[in-house]
């Protein structure tokens, strides 16, 4: 599954606008900033949901809007 991120509020997260990206990269790219100790249930929880609700979680978390392609 492919989402496009269509809003980076300050370019931070290095998305290019509107190119497609796998969703799973972004989920993996959050997962990556967490610390495996502190944040082991959040990790653990964006395992263990739905792709589309993980990619949900992180565009809040991050301020990013998306779009599926």
């Amino acid at each position: 599954m492919k989402i496009k991120v269509t809003f980076d509020p300050d370019g931070a997260y290095g998305y290019p606008l509107n190119e497609k990206i796998e969703a799973q990269t972004l989920i993996e790219d959050y997962i990556e900033c967490l610390n495996p100790k502190e944040d082991a249930d959040t990790i653990s929880f964006l395992r263990r949901i739905d792709t589309e609700k993980a990619v949900d979680f992180v565009a809040e978390k991050w301020g990013l809007d998306y779009e599926y392609v």
